[in-house]
């Protein structure tokens, strides 16, 4: 798939400063001084997502435990399985933008519970600039479940 080739969110991101100002105005956000926020891909470049602003939002960065800082590692992880051939990529997308946290809770569990489970430490390695873990695979339970939040309705 085109997600998989090496540096293609950076080909295809473009969201210039006016765009990300009317995503803020839209939503009714007036950043605040030492606010972390970010305008974010609903669904990711990485996971086929577009520059539009159907697709764009503003998400905080110093909320707990949902922050954009979770949803990026969820985005790495399902980039990683869907480049692995584990999942299909249409599957993904319509999880995400259905319900990103409740794929976060499928696909990594709980972020609030420190788990030995290897999908959460998997999850908490698919941070920006970490070494991806070598193995990481879904149960099939968490499969069933993902297959069923991302089926077509």
């Amino acid at each position: 798939s085109l997600v998989c080739e090496k540096g293609y969110s950076s080909a295809v991101r473009n969201v210039p400063p006016a765009l990300k100002r009317e995503v803020y105005r839209l939503y009714g956000i007036e950043k605040k001084p030492g606010e972390d926020w970010e305008v974010d891909h609903l669904i990711s470049l990485e996971l086929g997502g577009s520059n539009s602003i159907r697709n764009l939002w503003p998400q905080a960065g110093f909320t707990t435990p949902w922050n954009y800082h979770v949803k990026d590692r969820l985005e790495n992880a399902l980039h990683h399985l869907v480049c692995h051939g584990e999942l299909p990529l249409p599957v993904v997308q319509r999880a995400i933008a259905r319900d990103w946290i409740r794929t976060f809770q499928i696909v990594c569990g709980n972020p609030l519970v420190a788990s030995r489970s290897e999908h959460r430490e998997g999850c908490m390695n698919f941070r920006y600039g970490a070494r991806y873990p070598r193995f990481f695979h879904l149960s099939l339970e968490a499969r069933r479940s993902l297959f069923e939040l991302g089926r077509y309705k």
